[in-house]
């Protein structure tokens, strides 16, 4: 997923390289299908002709690109939305797809891929930036209490919605909500007026510090899965309960949370913020603008550059000779918490907190599993763990599992194998795909084998998945 973080990558990226330059000539999927369903708005695109890119911002998941006219270009990259230059634009992604967006500017050529492209007024679109931008989780001028006071206002809403509202916190998508709800120990089920004001607080604070993780996962090309706590976990990564998952609320996104550690009750981490360090003897000190904690060295914040505020304006450590060994919790009023107090943990350091995703057993000739693990694929030609994907390709094969060479792109091999070969077939003779039953009932989070077509033209097959080990239904 792109969320705030991608697109603020993205739009660094595009600043970095366009302003200045003028727009020569617009193509894509869009302007094609426009010419054919709407012809005027075809017509507008040349509007932007011969006129010099002027600024490239960003707000929350949009990027505005503003030219010398009335009108602004501005992108949306859903899902798996990307960009690409130049040279950087590979051979190979043209055997995939076609972009939705290429511009074309007196020096460089942009490729936008899985976007979706709108025109909007300039003005309005400069409103909007101006109205929203200290809202934007993830902004350098972030104003955490009119972040609070904006969450409390959706007194009867969802807390799981409010949080993925873009218009009160700009940027957080569903990965982002997930993580940030879990380390705020806060369930996602429960009405904003049922939560006091230092849990939304937290649950502020753990949205920008994953925000800002997340943001140099993707800037640095590291692996944020290994990263998440709850988010596609089947097991809590820190009391090992078995993870609910289900679609909650008005936007019924996938949600994911344990019942027992996300109890809303002030749970606070044993690091200061999620990107924060152990106390040692050390203190740690609070941006104003943007609540990040920054070591108590650091005379400005490492996000926003704000200014450290005087010594005596946060509060010294006391210097306790066990705290070297075991580490202290930090209260909302700067007090600490002993050591052996029952609050959980949520340190992202440990790698025994994370767990692999699991992967479909199969066994192959050209697939083996791996020292012993039977759970693994491994590629034959590289002899590494393989990738599991999924097919998103609209067909009868959508939704099927298999497995490819996880090496880049240009030194894969051409390792591919079907992962779902051992399911059941449906009345259409087709391999069935696996669902997960994602309703808050008896069966929450049991997998179920059904028909692989859209829901218009699907047969009714039906098969339990743990029905193949004769455990009986609750159904």
């Amino acid at each position: 997923m792109v969320e705030g973080p991608g697109c603020k990558l993205n739009g660094e990226k595009l600043k970095k390289r366009v302003i200045g330059q003028k727009v020569v000539g617009l193509a894509g999927t869009s302007l094609q299908k426009s010419r054919i369903q709407k012809p005027d708005e075809a017509m507008a695109y040349n509007c932007f002709v011969g006129k010099r890119v002027t600024d490239v911002k960003t707000l929350g998941k949009e990027l505005f690109v503003f030219v010398e006219a009335e009108f602004c270009l501005r992108v949306h990259f859903l899902m798996n939305g990307s960009l690409r230059f130049n040279n950087e634009f590979m051979q190979s992604d043209t055997k995939k797809k076609e972009s939705v967006l290429k511009l074309i500017l007196s020096t460089d050529c942009v490729y936008f891929y899985d976007i979706s492209l709108e025109i909007r007024s300039a003005f309005e679109s400069q409103q909007k930036y101006k109205e929203l931008i200290d809202l934007d989780i993830c902004s350098p001028t972030f104003n955490l209490q009119r972040a609070v006071h904006t969450i409390r206002q959706h007194t009867t809403r969802l807390i799981c919605d409010v949080v993925l509202d873009q218009l009160v916190l700009p940027g957080v998508g569903n990965i982002i909500k997930n993580e940030a709800l879990f380390n705020a120990g806060i369930n996602p089920n429960t009405k904003v007026d049922e939560l006091n004001e230092d849990l939304i607080i937290l649950l502020v604070k753990m949205n920008r510090d994953f925000t800002k993780l997340f943001y140099e996962c993707r800037r640095d090309g590291k692996n944020l899965y290994k990263f998440m706590k709850i988010y596609k976990k089947s097991e809590c990564q820190e009391c090992r309960r078995k993870v609910v998952q289900c679609k909650v609320g008005e936007y019924e996104r996938l949600t994911f949370y344990c019942p027992g550690c996300q109890n809303n009750t002030m749970k606070l981490p044993i690091k200061s913020s999620l990107l924060g360090w152990v106390f040692h003897q050390q203190d740690v000190w609070s941006c104003v603008a943007c609540t990040l904690e920054n070591e108590v060295a650091s005379w400005r914040c490492s996000l926003c550059l704000t200014p450290r505020p005087p010594p005596e304006s946060f509060p010294a450590l006391h210097h306790n000779p066990s705290a070297t060994a075991t580490g202290t919790k930090r209260t909302l009023d700067g007090g600490m918490q002993s050591p052996g107090s029952s609050k959980r943990s949520t340190s992202v350091g440990d790698p025994s907190n994370f767990q692999s995703s699991g992967h479909v057993k199969h066994s192959s000739s050209s697939a083996t599993s791996h020292g012993g693990d039977h759970d693994r694929v491994v590629c034959p030609g590289h002899k590494t763990e393989a990738r599991k994907c999924k097919v998103v390709k609209e067909g009868d094969n959508k939704g099927r599992v298999f497995y490819t060479c996880s090496k880049p792109q240009g030194q894969q091999c051409k390792f591919f194998l079907w992962g779902d070969n051992h399911h059941p077939m449906c009345h259409h003779g087709k391999v069935t795909v696996q669902r997960t039953v994602l309703k808050l009932n008896a069966n929450n989070g049991r997998h179920f084998y059904c028909c692989s077509r859209p829901k218009n033209k699907q047969c009714d097959f039906f098969q339990w998945v743990d029905a193949e080990v004769g455990l009986v239904s609750l159904a």
